[in-house]
């Protein structure tokens, strides 16, 4: 089994070193790691300087991470292929962990666990909870009836990506629709939380605000376009919206009450932003609503 990773890239300067150090310290090392680069700043002259071993592709103009991840696949050898983003850390045992699943279990799609770096503060914390709480790097390994998971961590065989059509061509949520679509044709995708990425979220509390805003419209966009999705209701029906982050805050603190307490304890510490972080995001969701009734889809 080979394994090849890919990773979009957009102006990712201030981590990039870390990812890829990571991905080339591996305990079981990659077949190949492709990057797929549209950065206007000293990304790509740091990968060429002092990642020699990495494979960059050079998009001259700004490439959504679905193209990206796209493109990355077309130009892969991989028997997997295994997305991470510029600004997650592998851990050593990251595609180990993912190979032995693969051969265990036999999948054909597995999500892997998200975790904080040891250094993360508080208001990083609560950005990673709220925005990867299904995927909260604790727990067994299982299969998943429910929730998404993120590019940030996912794997599939590479013939079943290329015949689901990839990520969809968007500015937000572009792995949701390809999720979506291979449970409707395969089933239940398996979870690995072992099989671990450490995400470096912002430690500035209005980044932290304003990245919850823009992860807003991935779940308008996604639901416009698949109504079979989870919350598709209140997207339509916008009078419905206020509910969301009623919704969504409960189902992240009872995750964290099942499988991260320590993570639950920083988020109830500090629950007056986490509150106002749900508001943003839902905001953000409403202007994604917006954004597609007015310009006729995603793509425009």
């Amino acid at each position: 089994m080979t394994i090849s990773v890919i990773i979009p890239s957009y102006n990712g300067s201030s981590t990039i070193r870390q990812c890829l150090t990571s991905l080339l310290s591996q305990q079981r090392p990659a077949d190949e790691i492709i990057v797929v680069d549209s950065s206007d700043d000293e990304t790509p002259g740091i990968i060429n300087s002092e990642f020699p071993q990495v494979r960059l592709i050079r998009r001259q103009q700004r490439t959504s991470c679905g193209m990206a991840r796209n493109i990355g696949v077309d130009n892969s050898s991989g028997d997997i292929v295994a997305f991470t983003d510029t600004d997650c850390i592998a851990a050593p045992d990251w595609l180990a962990r993912l190979e032995e699943a693969y051969e265990i279990f036999d999948c054909q799609c597995a999500v892997g666990g998200v975790g904080g770096p040891g250094e993360e503060s508080w208001i990083a914390a609560l950005d990673r909870a709220i925005s990867f709480s299904e995927q909260l790097a604790s727990g067994p390994t299982r299969w998943l009836k429910g929730g998404i998971g993120g590019g940030l961590n996912l794997s599939f065989r590479r013939e079943i990506y290329l015949e689901l059509g990839g990520c969809a061509d968007w500015k937000y949520g572009e792995d949701v629709p390809l999720i979506a679509e291979f449970r409707r044709r395969y089933g239940q995708v398996l979870f690995v939380p072992s099989a671990r990425v450490l995400h470096i979220s912002p430690n500035d509390i209005g980044k932290v605000l304003a990245h919850q805003y823009r992860a807003g419209p991935g779940f308008a966009y996604a639901r416009l376009y698949n109504p079979a999705l989870a919350g598709s209701l209140a997207v339509r029906h916008t009078c419905l919206a206020p509910l969301l982050p009623i919704v969504k805050g409960s189902r992240v603190l009872v995750r964290l009450l099942k499988y991260d307490r320590a993570l639950l304890a920083t988020v109830l510490a500090h629950f007056p932003t986490f509150v106002r972080a749900l508001w943003l995001w839902t905001a953000g969701m409403l202007a994604g609503v917006r954004e597609v009734g007015e310009a006729g889809g995603p793509n425009e």
